[in-house]
């Protein structure tokens, strides 16, 4: 799911790897298009992308598309045709729209059923199923309001218009990154503006990365924003939006409060490791600025710094110690012994800036999954 959901659909008779997108209405490529039965509607579309571009072609029916045990006949397709294999077709709202979906973070696992699913330990987030789109209300610094569509194909967090960007900062300096922004009508890369900063949705302070760039004219909430969650569910049916926390607030071991402004919050993050593991964070002016993780295994520890820069860079330091007899018989440092350091860089995004080893697992992810980047007042006031 780090580059959006894809599953593996059965266009009439053949398996395409396809994107899955609320924000959108079913589409294909002219080269998947040529391998299945798809008989033209006569129809013609005209659209707009989240870059501003128009675009517009030909209308297909395809006679069923199945997933899973699900089988979803006669769908209307738009042929897009942006140069690009990924992806090869796009399931839409058109057809999500017939039930519900439920999107499983922690079990990486997508549901997509036309009755009711399983919310154990989910509650409602306020939103508007509308013609448009599904939308939420969000509440910016100095009381700034926006009407922000959800978009679980936009995989970063929050996406405004410079516009809407510009009055949002206040004057504060955003990092710029060169991303990749792409949309139906193509990729380009392109000089980013991110920030992290705290947003309200229906009363609830969430800490998110805020991204901007000259061409979006669209103002979207994606995947990474709900990777915080074990578990959401987009209901169409009841036109409801679903989330399930994987912790409670009060997941936060020990608060020690330093001086004005500066707060140290040690987290506990268990999905890890059997064995256990804690994020020791320090946060100036609410932001965070550095993060030690220390993940314990039977054999040994992995050790993962993370210092965050103004500019839009993280340096992180990985090292990995492996002890040279049981954990209960440690009796001095020269029983643990550093068996692999690796340093390297990456965007607010969690893109490497630096060359990686083959098969190293980057767990930013997983902690920004675990570890709000953005306190709130309360948090202040608890740790006082």
């Amino acid at each position: 799911m780090d580059d959006g959901i894809f599953i593996e659909a059965v266009w009439d008779k053949d398996t395409i790897p396809t994107l899955v997108d609320n924000h959108s209405p079913s589409w294909i490529n002219k080269k998947a298009l040529e391998k299945i039965k798809a008989t033209p509607t006569g129809d013609s579309y005209s659209t707009t992308t989240a870059d501003g571009r128009n675009i517009n072609g030909e209308v297909y029916e395809v006679k069923n598309v199945r997933i899973g045990n699900a089988t979803f006949p006669s769908v209307s397709v738009y042929l897009i045709d942006n140069g690009s294999d990924r992806p090869a077709a796009v399931l839409g709202e058109d057809v999500l729209r017939e039930g519900a979906l439920k999107i499983d973070f922690k079990e990486k696992k997508l549901t997509l059923s036309n009755k009711d699913l399983d919310r154990s330990g989910a509650y409602e987030i306020k939103s508007n199923f509308n013609r448009e789109g599904i939308s939420l209300s969000v509440t910016f610094r100095e009381n700034i309001s926006e009407e922000i569509y959800l978009d679980i194909a936009y995989n970063n967090e929050v996406l405004l218009p410079a516009n809407d960007f510009e009055k949002i900062l206040k004057g504060r300096r955003p990092g710029k990154q060169q991303l990749q922004f792409s949309t139906p009508s193509g990729s380009q890369l392109i000089e980013t503006s991110l920030i992290p900063d705290t947003i309200n949705i229906d009363g609830k302070n969430f800490p998110t990365l805020l991204t901007s760039n000259v061409v979006a004219t669209e103002k979207l909430i994606g995947l990474a924003f709900f990777r915080r969650f074990r578990y959401m569910i987009v209901d169409y049916r009841n036109k409801k939006l679903l989330v399930a926390d994987r912790q409670e607030e009060s997941g936060a071991d020990d608060f020690r409060f330093l001086k004005n402004h500066d707060t140290t919050i040690v987290y506990s993050v268990d999905e890890i490791s059997s064995e256990g593991s804690e994020v020791k964070v320090r946060y100036v002016n609410k932001f965070i600025r550095k993060a030690h993780w220390t993940i314990f295994e039977e054999t040994g520890r992995r050790e993962v710094n993370y210092e965050f820069f103004s500019s839009g860079t993280i340096g992180v330091t990985d090292k990995v110690y492996k002890y040279k007899t049981t954990f209960n018989k440690i009796e001095s440092p020269n029983d643990i012994v550093l068996q692999d350091s690796t340093s390297y860089k990456l965007n607010f995004l969690g893109e490497p800036q630096t060359p990686l080893k083959d098969n190293f697992t980057n767990l930013y992810s997983e902690l920004k999954a675990n570890v709000p980047f953005v306190i709130s007042e309360n948090k202040l006031s608890e740790s006082k």
